[in-house]
Parts: C-alpha cells; structure tokens; sequence
C-alpha cells in the first residue's frame, strides 16, 4: 500500500487493515438487518442467484455477452481481465474471429490485465506491442503496474497501420 500510495505510512497501513474489517463488518451487518425487514423471505434466494450469475459464472457470461452483443465489432478492448479469462477466451470461438493481443507481462496475481481484440476480417496478425513506449510518456509518478496497461499497433488488411 505504502508503495502505491506514499503518503501512507506504514503505520497508517497496518491500522488501517482491522479498521477496514471491522466497517465492512458493520456495512454487512447493517445490509443484512435492512434485508431482513425488506423481504425476509426471498432476499438470500436472490442474493444467492446473483452471486451464481455474477461471481461463480462471471467468465461464461462475460463470454456469452462478447460473443452475442459485441459479434459484429472490429475492435475490443478488455481491463482487468483475469489470466483464466485470457486462456478460457482463446478456447472459444472468439480465437477464430479476433486476434487476442494482451501483455507481454500478464499479471497472474492481480489479474488485472488489458486486452484488445482486433476482428480477424479487418486486421492482419501482424502487430507490435507499443505499452513500453506508452508508458514512458505518463508522468514518472503515474501508478502503472503489469497488465494495467496495453498499448499495440497492428496493420489492417487494408494496409492501413493502426496504432
């Protein structure tokens, strides 16, 4: 924490830590009893239902939302992908419709990885990785770790280089 946020002491940093705890505690507490009084009966039931959709099945869903809703798009841009995501992604059908550029450095343990998608019908697989370059330009301050960002140039089937 001290290391991306300086102003912190490392002190502040080990307080902070049951401090969060014991307010997340009390905002859960507090969702819970208003739960309660709402819809006694049913909130766990939906709850448990989101959890299902959004958490346990989030990268089937994320996958059926690019593969339905984004079909006819030349261009994607994914954050925060996670490395799973990235190889469960080249698996499916997405891999024979799009060139899948993600960093030279993934970052398997944040997971917290850009990506870009560049439809197979208009862009070549010929691409250069640009994020180095990209980087230099931020501020030297700038909180920019592994995967955060990617930046890429790649030639369309048009001869056009984009990037």
């Amino acid at each position: 924490l001290t290391h991306r946020y300086p102003a912190v002491t490392e002190d502040e940093e080990r307080l902070s830590i049951p401090l969060q705890t014991m307010v997340l505690a009390m905002f859960d507490a507090v969702l819970v009893h208003i739960m309660n009084e709402v819809s006694p009966d049913s909130w766990h039931t939906i709850k448990m239902s989101l959890c299902e959709a959004l958490y346990k099945k989030k990268v089937e869903r994320t996958l059926e939302i690019m593969k339905e809703t984004y079909a006819d798009a030349d261009v994607i841009f994914l954050q925060e992908a996670a490395a799973v995501f990235i190889e469960q992604m080249g698996a499916t059908d997405l891999s024979e419709r799009y060139h899948i550029f993600s960093p030279e450095k993934i970052d398997a343990k944040r997971d917290q990885n850009s990506l870009v998608l560049a439809s197979k019908a208009k862009f070549s697989g010929v691409f250069s990785e640009c994020t180095a370059s990209a980087i230099e330009l931020l501020p030297g301050d700038a909180p920019v770790s592994p995967g955060d960002l990617l930046a890429v140039a790649a030639d369309g089937l048009d001869g056009v280089k984009v990037g």
